[in-house]
């Protein structure tokens, strides 16, 4: 392997995300806890230790000091120079160089944390951003410039440059980097070296041997790499060539060694007495890969499945263990029947036969003296024993059973338990994260003259800490945002009657198996109609169009979408909430927006559990087993007591007020018709209340089949899941079982209630028409998919052509029509077309290309290839509607 530019870039791509993952969330968690330390002593000095306050800044330099080091390993000059004028400031106030202007420099160092969290929240978003020049860091960064002016300002003699500590990359890059490049590099040299030496081919792999060391040295920055490079250089014109490459191998493992494992420093012996202390067993720690803790939470996921299908086992031995008591004690009259007959035969009335064949044989004995059997009495001798061996027998397995359920439940326990370490060892409280917010927020309000007040709620909830440190960035988003477009201005706020001092609510709570955050502001709200007529104006709708309240906010998720006249720096600068739904979709949750104009806003974010055992109540319906969380039922009623079910009431009336009642079976969107039966086959009788957004919504059912505590399973990120759908259980029978998620039925329900958005297509097409979308763009699949989905439409997403192709060719479904892209990775549109055309199934397709090529050359390539139609970008719905509607 040669140590080129890209092998090269490689390494670095490793190092800045060793530092972006791991160090740098650790330093910024140091920094702010220190600064909020140290605002607390400044507030209260006569009841602060001096020495406390000098640790603290000691702790904050280290922090600041070592993100410049990972900073400049992972080459981020901008955040490199930022934190290196952030401990430079930390020097001067842990020096007393700066008395009158403390606060000043507070409210510099807490602008420096605010935009290094940006800094590394950009470079975790966009991991190939390119190297910028000196020149480029001072224009982008004001705050740089700034701090600098400070620092010259308090100290102008003060040199600024730290050199007494190194800066020290990751030693599990390093290590493997010496371990495997370098070595890589010098066995090369080494096969060379094998007799007979060709001069010129050693000379040309020295050579290159001397520019990859000197590349790794400047990678690195070991010197010891760069010297031994430099000094290899003058002696390839030198005849002894062979020797001297020995020579230098030797020499770089040497140092290499010496690299990775530096001699122990000397003990120092303490003369001091020591007092005896308790001896106590160190903590140690250590650091797991999150995808290791993901694998083991799925291990115990699939014990959990095993122990309840043990259970399962155990229930149908225990339930044969029963029939076989009642069974055996239908023995024992049986038994007592074959005693006495017994006996009876032993008599000399009951067994004439027998002694006339005695006297026979001329036995001395007659048969008052001498009992006398026959092969009779060995029969019944042996029906007794089996009876015997039987109720032996069912002791027995009556103490297996009690010895089985014993193991199980302490089985259960012992999971419960691994359960429960394995989720405490990711879970935080969620102050550890929201505290982050609360300095920022003040210096916001004291910068834009806004009073406002960041209330947290739910400090202790417990959360996987994963999710939490990659909920950092869109909240960071949406709380500048709530600042920045919600909250009024004082006289604004005071012209509408509202406290002088906004609030921004965070809250945080687990509900079921997601964790629900939310962001509300009692600031002016969205103005729906503003955002509507944006939407119309970059085309996203007609205007002709009516839209509810959750359509048209979810124009503020569409990319480029904004209703700010200019970009600021302050909420969005320049991104929108798009990038905040895509991180939250990564996480495979959703967000919500709830807003009331002149009233305020709220942003609800919910990410599902990577592993939950919830109560989950099952229930049986039109020959489907569906589970449903406990949580969620407010009550379980016979229909027969409310209303006649017979003749399809649409409302009940539970607790003093109407309810909707609907048939589970269809009020779930079954993609094919044969799917639900029809209406004459129900028989449905129960009704369970459900908790839906706050409202009462019953379901019936036809049987309930108990409540379990099962493993609730999340669903990966490959299948498009609706919300309703909360994940899936499995039984101890192996049966897969969706769960529901009533806290989002709510749009079906109202589906079902209100008429649905179409663009009058044929109730036939809107019914059973399924249409494959392929565009490598997530926002025109997300478009289209929002479109066709309203109008009816059954909708399958695909990234480019190749997985297109494979979705056809596997999947046992008919499609109606494909919309594909020209322009895709891996195969694009025209190969996809061409493919169709000559597959025996899907030659006769309809395929539509929609793209922004509008010029003939394309259309005529199309059409050649047998396009059906031709559509462009950007694209009217309405029209594009009428096209399709058309095609089928």
């Amino acid at each position: 392997m040669v140590l080129d530019a890209v092998s090269l870039d490689a390494i670095l791509q490793e190092a800045r995300s060793c530092f972006l993952y791991e160090d740098a969330p650790d330093y910024l968690t140091m920094l702010e806890q220190g600064m909020q330390r140290i605002v607390t002593f400044a507030a209260n000095p006569s009841a602060t230790n001096p020495s406390d306050l000098k640790h603290e800044y000691t702790v904050l330099m280290r922090a600041a000091h070592s993100i410049k080091g990972g900073a400049g390993i992972a080459q981020l000059p901008s955040l490199n120079k930022l934190a290196h004028k952030l401990e430079d400031l930390l020097q001067a106030l842990d020096a007393g160089r700066v008395e009158a202007q403390t606060e000043t420099a507070y409210e510099l160092l807490f602008l420096g944390i605010e935009q290094i969290k940006d800094l590394v929240a950009e470079a975790t978003n966009n991991p190939n951003s390119q190297v910028v020049t000196d020149a480029e860091v001072a224009n982008s960064l004001p705050l740089v410039l700034a701090l600098e002016g400070f620092l010259q300002e308090i100290a102008p003699q003060v040199e600024t440059e730290i050199n007494d500590e190194a800066i020290a990359i990751n030693p599990i890059i390093l290590k493997t980097i010496l371990e495997v490049d370098l070595e890589e590099c010098l066995q090369r040299v080494e096969q060379l070296l094998q007799p007979p030496v060709q001069k010129q081919v050693l000379l040309q792999g020295l050579a290159s041997f001397v520019e990859e060391c000197t590349l790794l040295g400047q990678t690195l920055s070991l010197d010891w790499l760069l010297d031994a490079a430099e000094a290899l250089k003058p002696k390839l014109g030198q005849n002894d060539l062979a020797s001297i490459a020995t020579e230098t191998i030797a020499q770089m493992r040497q140092l290499r060694s010496q690299t990775l494992n530096p001699p122990s420093p000397t003990p120092v012996v303490e003369t001091t007495p020591v007092e005896p202390q308790t001896p106590a067993t160190p903590t140690l720690n250590l650091r797991i890969p999150v995808s290791r803790l993901d694998r083991m939470n799925n291990t115990l996921g699939e014990l959990l499945i095993g122990h309840e299908r043990l259970s399962l086992y155990h229930s149908q031995l225990h339930q044969a263990n029963v029939t076989l008591n009642k069974e055996a004690q239908k023995l024992n009259p049986i038994n007592e029947q074959v005693r006495i007959f017994y006996d009876q035969l032993a008599t000399p009335l009951a067994a004439g036969s027998a002694i006339a064949e005695l006297e026979t044989t001329g036995s001395e004995f007659d048969s008052l003296q001498f009992d006398q059997y026959t092969g009779f009495h060995s029969t019944l001798q042996d029906l007794q024993e089996v009876m015997v061996r039987v109720q032996e027998t069912k002791s027995d397995i009556e103490l297996v059973t009690r010895d089985v359920q014993a193991a199980l439940d302490q089985l259960r326990q012992q999971l419960d338990g691994l359960r429960g370490d394995l989720t405490q060892s990711r879970l935080v409280p969620f102050k550890f994260l929201a505290q982050r917010f609360t300095a920022p927020l003040q210096n916001l309000s004291q910068r834009y003259k806004k009073p406002v007040e960041l209330v947290i709620v739910g400090k202790e909830t417990l959360i996987d800490q994963v999710i939490l440190e990659q909920l950092q960035t869109p909240l960071t988003h949406l709380l500048r945002n709530a600042f920045d477009h919600g909250i009024e201005m004082p006289p604004e706020r005071a012209q509408a009657k509202k406290s002088k001092t906004a609030t921004i609510n965070l809250t945080a709570s687990v509900q079921g198996n997601q964790v629900v955050i939310a962001i509300a502001d009692d600031g002016r709200g969205i103005d729906l109609k503003k955002v509507q007529a944006k939407a119309v104006k970059m085309g996203l709708c007609d205007s002709n169009v009516t839209l509810s309240s959750a359509e048209i906010l979810d124009f503020l998720f569409m990319p480029g979408f904004s209703t700010a006249e200019t970009v600021t720096d302050l909420s969005g600068r320049g991104v929108g909430l798009d990038v905040v739904r895509l991180q939250i979709e990564r996480l495979r949750g959703k967000v919500q927006v709830e807003t009331m104009l002149q009233q305020g806003t709220k942003f609800k974010i919910t990410i599902p559990l990577t592993l939950s055992i919830l109560p989950l109540l099952l229930c049986r319906c039109q020959q489907r087993t569906l589970a449903i969380p406990s949580v969620n039922i407010l009550e379980i009623i016979a229909l027969s007591e409310y209303c006649d079910y017979a003749s399809r009431p649409e409302t009940i009336i539970w607790q003093n007020k109407p309810a909707p009642l609907f048939c589970l079976t269809q009020l779930l969107p079954y993609t094919r018709a044969d799917s639900v039966p029809a209406a004459s086959q129900f028989n449905q009788h129960l009704g369970i209340v459900l908790d839906v957004g706050g409202e009462p919504a019953i379901v019936a059912v036809n049987s309930l089949l108990g409540e379990r505590e099962l493993v609730l399973k999340p669903f990966d990120s490959t299948i498009n899941v609706p919300a309703y759908i909360a994940g899936c259980t499995v039984l101890g029978t192996g049966e897969v079982v969706a769960v529901l998620s009533p806290n989002y039925l709510g749009e079906l329900t109202n589906r079902k209630q209100l008429p649905t958005f179409s663009h009058s297509l044929p109730e036939t097409k809107q019914e059973t028409a399924t249409i494959l979308i392929v565009d490598d763009s997530v926002a025109v699949r997300r478009l289209l998919d929002r479109v066709l989905n309203q109008s009816g439409y059954q909708v399958v997403q695909c990234r480019d052509g190749k997985e297109a192709l494979e979705t056809l060719n596997r999947s046992g479904d008919s499609y109606n029509l494909v919309i594909s892209d020209i322009e895709m990775p891996r195969m694009d549109g025209f190969t996809l077309l061409r493919e169709i055309r000559s597959h025996n199934r899907w030659h006769n397709l309809p395929v539509a290309m929609l793209t922004s090529r509008e010029n003939d050359q394309h259309r005529q390539k199309a059409s050649q290839l047998g396009a059906t139609d031709y559509f462009t970008k950007p694209f009217q719905p309405a029209d594009l509607l009428k096209a399709i509607a058309a095609l089928l």
